[in-house]
């Protein structure tokens, strides 16, 4: 494991770093004293220490500090979307590296991680770094697509994907083309705080139902014996594009069976175990699954060895990193589900 030694020690520390980091906060704006003894307020300061210490934990654990700095860098966005001064999330950085550096334990990467993550913050022109998930670009439906789930308009959202059908444009460009950006902007309106809670679900529920709507206009392969599992790793409720990689399978001749969102690691070894697919699909949405993501991959060579499952893997989070899981026990990740004609030839 990589960085063994510090995860060891913020792991046993956790405790005390949230503690220093609430306190000394304190001592730094003595004029927000009267906060300190409010549970509310406290509560919600501990769980964004531990959250960030979290993230920290795992950008350790993939020894990337582009994973932490890409964390740091969403998060000033959404800070800076909602006017929130960012100087609360720095004062935090700041005071958990403080803690690294008194603490004598020798954390020297992550202070490292935490300079560079403070250094980024500090500069305008950083932005999150985000491989191209499509190597064609996106169609003028793209934009009509949006406009109409984001005015919770199901008929003209549907109308225009009728268009594309009509237009030859397969499943799985329509999916990559015109949905997967579609909705990429919606998450980063949401982020941004330009809309609301209730659109950007009701843009995914749209979504959803317009997806099984072009199933109905496919011509599906014949059966090839082969069958494939796919699920979200527990933490991640982003479903679409791993549904839309399901059922590029399915439309190839697979037998699929799709577990969803939010799926606990015990749950998909043990349909794992049940149905013995050919091949297992995981998607993670956040960088902080992919330790959650790397236990299960691990549990799975474990328990199955030779007689293990293909793992495939995507989403949001592996496209952040360029796919780089080199310590992560994968057979191939996947930016989108055009990728999978064209890189596993399904």
């Amino acid at each position: 494991m990589h960085n063994a030694h510090e995860l060891v020690v913020l792991e046993a520390h956790s405790d005390a770093i949230k503690r220093f980091v609430f306190d000394e906060y304190f001592t730094l704006h003595p004029d927000k004293i009267a906060w300190r003894n409010d549970p509310k307020i406290k509560a919600i300061c501990q769980d964004d220490i531990a959250k960030h210490l979290s993230f920290l934990v795992s950008a350790l654990e993939r020894d990337s500090e582009i994973q932490f700095i890409n964390y740091c860098l969403w998060l000033r966005g959404v800070f800076q979307s909602r006017d929130i001064p960012l100087a609360h999330f720095t004062d935090g950085l700041v005071l958990l590296r403080r803690f690294c550096a008194e603490s004598g334990q020798g954390l020297s990467k992550s202070l490292f991680y935490l300079d560079q993550a403070l250094a980024a913050l500090a500069d305008d022109s950083r932005s999150l770094t985000i491989v191209d998930t499509c190597t064609q670009p996106d169609i003028p439906r793209t934009e009509s697509y949006l406009s109409a789930v984001l005015r919770g308009q199901s008929r003209d959202a549907w109308e225009g994907l009728q268009q594309a059908i009509n237009s030859d444009l397969s499943y799985s460009a329509i999916g990559t083309r015109i949905i997967q950006p579609a909705m990429y902007q919606v998450g980063s309106l949401w982020e941004t705080n330009k809309i609301t809670v209730a659109q950007e679900h009701l843009a995914s529920s749209i979504t959803q139902n317009t997806l099984a709507k072009t199933l109905a206009f496919v011509e599906y392969e014949t059966p090839n014996d082969r069958m494939a599992l796919f699920s979200c790793v527990e933490g991640n409720h982003h479903v679409i594009g791993l549904r839309i990689v399901a059922d590029s399978f399915e439309i190839a001749g697979w037998d699929t069976t799709f577990l969803g969102a939010n799926t606990p690691s015990g749950d998909i070894i043990a349909m794992v175990r049940e149905i013995k697919p050919e091949l297992l699909g995981l998607s993670v949405a956040l960088t902080q699954q992919l330790p959650t993501l790397k236990a299960l991959t691990d549990d799975i060579h474990r328990e199955f060895g030779a007689d293990r499952p293909f793992i495939l893997v995507g989403g949001l989070a592996t496209n952040q990193l360029g796919g780089m899981l080199d310590n992560i026990q994968v057979d191939q990740w996947i930016p989108h589900a055009q990728a999978v004609s064209t890189d596993l030839k399904i």
